[in-house]
């Protein structure tokens, strides 16, 4: 049951809702208060342990209304300064078959060879970020 959505392809290519759904799994059990308001960004910050904090940034709008890039700062207080940060995205060009797919102009079925390049462009939209 999918309600709509379709989260992995017969061929498991994992379509971005999914690839959202993986980040949420990985976020922690508790979430700390955040301080901050916009109509399309949401701010949560949750805590795994004792020595981790996950900050999730979303940036969405429903269907058909308009959003645009944006600048977010992120200012942790009462926590020590972190010593990395890393950043995954699921967007337009990260960790997005669906793109690749309507590049490929929509075929109703897949080579193998489509399959293969599914597989490889799309990536799970991971890399490092510069901690200040």
């Amino acid at each position: 049951l999918t309600c709509g959505f379709v989260f992995l392809t017969i061929h498991n290519i994992a379509a971005p809702v999914y690839r959202a759904f993986k980040l949420h799994h990985r976020l922690g059990t508790k979430r700390l208060m955040v301080d901050g308001l916009h109509d399309t960004v949401s701010a949560w910050v949750l805590r795994g342990n004792k020595r981790s904090a996950t900050v999730l940034l979303t940036n969405h709008a429903l269907p058909k209304h308009s959003i645009k890039k944006e600048s977010v700062q992120v200012h942790l207080t009462h926590a020590p300064k972190p010593l990395k940060a890393y950043v995954e995205r699921v967007d337009e060009t990260h960790a997005n078959a669906t793109r690749v797919w309507r590049q490929m102009k929509k075929p109703e079925y897949l080579t193998r060879a489509q399959v293969t390049q599914l597989h490889k462009g799309v990536g799970a939209g991971q890399g490092s970020a510069a901690v200040e």
